[in-house]
């Protein structure tokens, strides 16, 4: 409760003194941070949230979120230039699979502006035990995906057709919640590479588990490597007491298997960059 009350203290100090200074409608740094949900996404906020450089937008922010979803480009670049800090950090989760047109359409490279993407990543079985705490409803959105492929829902954004296939073999009726949100890891996640993510230098994984270990050393290290502002201070919140914190929830064996494929295609992709 003091940590929480302390953060909020933290970020009207913050906001108060950068609405005391005129707005900079040229940016040095604008970065989107992305990730399946429950995957790290808000500790990556908070370090930035921690840092005085950089205005924050949380996909809860009325300015530039309606329902948790990114307003109109424009609308959010436009909110961006309302602040006077020179560094935006942005969160739209949703729109993972819009990271490289979101990225392209929010930083203005002529006016010598740079844009990072972050990916949250966060082993599938502390991710699914998460999301059977708080939602119920995975199953029925793994059926309407199978169902119907023009809904236009951000969780049926950018599912390739192989990802489809798999969801109309898997959602049945009887579809369990920890099957679905597996299910669903997998087929967000898989979107890294399927989008060619792995493959743009202005776009970085973070792997939670990893970055939790050594967060000074680790966070610091990856920020370094991207061209992220990175004091100490920024990493002081972070821990790992919730790794692994519970045992391996139900889900089908098979869908494990394509995710526990996954994880080590991601483990191999790191190893390669951390090399």
């Amino acid at each position: 409760m003091i940590e929480r009350v302390q953060q909020k203290l933290r970020r009207v100090a913050k906001r108060a003194a950068h609405r005391l200074r005129r707005p900079t409608p040229s940016k040095e740094l604008i970065v989107l941070v992305v990730g399946v949900q429950r995957s790290g996404t808000n500790m990556l906020m908070e370090i930035f949230e921690r840092c005085w450089r950089f205005s924050a937008f949380h996909d809860h922010d009325p300015r530039a979120f309606t329902n948790f979803q990114p307003r109109a480009l424009d609308v959010v670049r436009a909110e961006f230039e309302r602040e006077s800090a020179r560094c935006i950090a942005f969160k739209p989760m949703t729109e993972l699979h819009r990271l490289r047109s979101m990225l392209d359409g929010l930083v203005e490279s002529r006016r010598g502006e740079r844009g990072v993407g972050l990916w949250a990543l966060r082993r599938m079985d502390d991710v699914v035990a998460s999301h059977v705490e708080r939602w119920t409803g995975m199953p029925e959105s793994m059926r309407r995906l199978a169902a119907d492929p023009d809904w236009e829902d951000w969780r049926a954004g950018g599912l390739s057709g192989e990802s489809r296939e798999l969801v109309r073999r898997f959602a049945t009726e009887d579809l369990d919640n920890g099957t679905a949100c597996a299910l669903f890891w997998y087929v967000r996640n898989v979107q890294f590479f399927e989008q060619g993510y792995d493959s743009m230098p202005d776009v970085a994984l973070v792997p939670y588990e990893h970055c939790v270990a050594d967060p000074t050393v680790r966070i610091g290290s990856l920020f370094r490597r991207m061209g992220l502002p990175f004091e100490s201070a920024m990493t002081r919140h972070v821990h790992g007491a919730r790794v692994g914190r519970v045992g391996r929830p139900s889900v089908h064996p098979e869908v494990r298997d394509l995710c526990e494929n996954l994880a080590r295609r991601f483990q191999d992709h790191w190893e390669a960059i951390e090399a």
